[in-house]
Formats: C-alpha cells, sequence, structure tokens
C-alpha cells in the first residue's frame, strides 16, 4: 500500500492552509487519497468544509496532538 501524500499545515493560520490544500488539490486526479496535518482548529473546519464542499470524501483522527485529515479527491476541483 502506498503511503498517501501527506499536507503539513501545523503551525500554520488560516488562509494558509486552506490555500495549500487548494493548490495541491488542483494538481491532483480524481480517486487520489492525500493527508492533511492541522493543529489549528478554525484551519482544520474551514479545510474540512472546502473540501467536502468540492465533493471530497474526508474523515478526521487526531494523532500526536494534530487533526489529521484523510482526504479522498472524487472529481476534478473547478476553478
Amino acid at each position: 500500500m502506498n503511503t498517501p501524500l501527506m499536507i503539513d499545515a501545523r503551525g500554520l493560520a488560516c488562509p494558509k492552509p486552506l490555500m495549500l490544500v487548494k493548490s495541491r488539490l488542483g494538481e491532483l486526479d480524481a480517486g487520489e487519497v492525500f493527508e492533511v496535518l492541522l493543529d489549528d482548529p478554525t484551519a482544520c473546519a474551514n479545510v474540512r468544509r472546502f473540501l467536502e464542499e468540492h465533493g471530497c470524501r474526508v474523515s478526521l483522527a487526531v494523532r500526536e496532538g494534530a487533526s489529521v485529515l484523510t482526504v479522498s479527491k472524487q472529481n476534478q476541483l473547478e476553478s
């Protein structure tokens, strides 16, 4: 099993994590899986909402004090 791509946004406040995720999401193909590490609750909520609104499947876990969003891209991002 391949290790998913990881976006480490720990230590970053909004809107930086969202900008990183949006940029990377546009580079991925439908069906690809990636993780986003966040330690800011507001950034986590904003990133999760953005991903879900853009048709991604998102699950949340907590690992080593950070929120981990595991994301499955379901479709192509519309600009």
